[in-house]
């Protein structure tokens, strides 16, 4: 693993600013009223195109795809990312609507990047979980 630059540094807080801004905020508020596991016809029922659901739905997977697009291709850190608040991106809130869109888009690329990001979240986490328990437990051995 190599050190963080500054650069990186850098690049992740423009995310975050990014992600605390305010139309991200409202977004990030509305996801979490979003029920889990809808299709994609349920979603477009209650959320037409254009409606304030449908964008708060795209700022959020746009954010996302975004963050994981970079991440990908090594221009964020990935430890410095998920150290911070990227190591819980919400992809199963949506798995299933971009699943469906996937398929009646014939589009496979659609969303690739978040659901990548989101992988990469949970194994970040199991790993450093397990660091941490090790520690402990190292540490409470020499104690």
């Amino acid at each position: 693993m190599s050190k963080p630059t500054t650069q990186d540094a850098q690049a992740l807080l423009t995310l975050m600013d990014i992600f605390l801004s305010d139309s991200v905020r409202e977004a990030r508020k509305w996801w979490r009223t979003l029920q889990d596991g809808l299709s994609l016809e349920e979603f477009e029922k209650r959320f037409p195109r254009g409606s304030e659901g449908w964008e708060h739905f795209s700022t959020m997977a746009i954010f996302w795809e975004t963050a994981g697009s970079l991440m990908r291709r090594g221009l964020i850190d990935e430890d410095l990312a998920f150290d911070t608040f990227m190591d819980a991106p919400p992809w199963g809130k949506v798995e299933r609507i971009i699943g469906d869109r996937r398929k009646r888009e014939k589009a496979p690329a659609e969303g690739e990047n978040f659901e990548w990001i989101a992988a990469r979240a949970r194994i970040w986490v199991k790993q450093r979980e397990a660091s941490i328990r090790k520690a402990n437990a190292s540490r409470r051995t020499r104690e």
